[in-house]
């Protein structure tokens, strides 16, 4: 018998770049299983499956607040900039998560068939529990904090372990523990220039950098465009409506894409200016992976296994509020939105106001 392994592929974040390129990188999670004989009744389906749902149990939350961070403060003004006025600038990016996206609930397997070592085979069902004293089923996700849980055999399928001299926590089930990500975040490029008729056109960019060979290249893009309506009628307040696009690549892993729609209503102060924005936004993150599985290990799907899966969000309701400061050639602004998941965006800009 081999001695048993975990496989624990994990999410990490790095900081990058000039000024502050915060990146978020990926590196796909499977739940670790012991290697044994162990052999569930049909790979490319129950094994297969629980990899995929719990896989998704555990990222979901992550890709879900990239999501939410790529719509935040694409707009930091009630109104467009003026003709051939610009502003370059850096943004910097965040989700944050409610409690219940730290953690989630284990898909167990159904059922296993396992052969002893004198060659008799069972299909042994419900084969598993909660190694955890109080019997939970929840464990961190990406974003939570602490160990994984563990998964044990039970009932006649311990029971045959033990009567063929096997030991039972060779079969444990392990997932990863979580990362204790407070925030999700992410950081981009952006160019606005107003190109007159109180419109204004916004490009973001993130280069494409190759982080490591498991990872590969990063990049995002995404482009919005301003008006100003208050300019047709007489208001207090500086009124506009704003749309946009963004997509943020994470190597062959992670393709995220978000759309959106602004209100944004407010007024300057000298260089302060303050405003309120209502909006609609809806994302989707599509993820994809190769199961590592070298050895062949019987428990895990078999090498090269691709992984997928898609978090749609419907399109949702935020309400927010931010600030611009302009100081000569550079400017200051911060934007917070509430919604499923609230949205923090911080930008520094230099450019012709």
């Amino acid at each position: 018998m081999r001695s048993p392994r975990d496989t624990d592929h994990r999410f990490k974040t790095s900081a990058i770049g000039a000024v502050l390129l915060l990146l978020l990188l990926i590196a796909p999670p499977v739940a670790g299983f012991g290697e044994s004989e162990l052999r569930a009744q049909s790979l490319e389906g129950q094994i297969r499956s629980l990899v995929g749902a719990n896989a998704e149990g555990y990222l979901r939350p992550l890709s879900d607040g990239l999501n939410f961070a790529l719509t935040g403060g694409i707009f930091d003004s009630p109104s467009a900039r003026s003709a051939l006025s610009f502003d370059l600038s850096i943004r910097v990016l965040g989700a944050i998560p409610d409690a219940s996206a730290r953690e989630f609930l284990v898909a167990l397997p159904d059922t296993v068939r396992w052969q002893s070592p004198q060659g008799t085979e069972r299909l042994y069902t419900d084969p598993y529990q909660s190694a955890d004293p109080d019997g939970s089923l929840r464990t961190p996700s990406a974003l939570g904090e602490g160990p994984g849980l563990v998964l044990e055999p039970r009932g006649a399928f311990r029971d045959d372990l033990i009567a063929a001299g096997e030991n039972p926590d060779d079969y444990r089930i392990s997932f990863p523990e979580g990362l204790d990500l407070r925030a999700v975040p992410t950081a981009i490029l952006g160019l606005s220039v107003g190109v007159g008729l109180g419109t204004e056109i916004s490009l973001r960019y993130l280069p494409t950098v190759q982080v490591n060979s498991e990872v590969g290249k990063v990049g995002a893009r995404g482009w919005g465009i301003q008006h100003t309506v208050s300019q047709w009628f007489s208001s207090p307040l500086d009124i506009s409506v704003g749309v946009g696009r963004q997509e943020f690549e994470i190597g062959s892993l992670v393709e995220a894409t978000a759309s959106e729609g602004w209100l944004l209503m407010g007024r300057g102060i000298g260089p302060l200016t303050l405003f309120g924005t209502a909006g609609l936004r809806r994302s989707a993150v599509d993820v994809e992976y190769e199961v590592r599985n070298p050895e062949d290990l019987p428990s895990l799907p078999s090498d090269g296994t691709m992984v997928r899966f898609r978090s749609d969000l419907d399109t949702t309701t935020a309400l927010g509020a931010g600030f611009r400061l302009q100081l000569l050639f550079m400017n200051l602004s911060g934007v917070y939105t509430a919604g499923d998941f609230d949205t923090f965006a911080v930008k520094v800009g230099f450019g012709m106001p």
